[in-house]
């Protein structure tokens, strides 16, 4: 194995727990929307970040993609924000 990985001009040493992911950005406050940034996978370092499984737009369903609105926009719920609020 190399002892460092090499990643979309990223590097991360071994032994680094690095996971696929996606960036959204808040578009609109009420209800929170939010745009996907980008369709291409980011790799993220989790090995201090704070992990919160589930979190679903509404629309959507857990192990499924989550749904765009008509808007384009992902929305989430009030529920979900205040439970991610809480969480930090």
């Amino acid at each position: 194995m190399p002892e460092n990985l090499v990643h979309a001009t990223a590097e991360y040493e071994a032994g680094y727990l690095v996971v696929r992911g996606r960036w959204f950005a808040l578009e609109q406050r009420s209800p929170r929307g939010y745009k996907l940034l980008t369709e291409e996978e980011v790799l993220v370092v989790v090995n201090t970040m704070i992990r919160v499984p589930w979190v679903l737009f509404n629309g959507s369903a857990a192990g499924k993609e989550p749904r765009e609105s008509r808007s384009g926009l992902y929305i989430l719920g009030e529920e979900w924000y205040n439970r991610l609020f809480e969480s930090v």
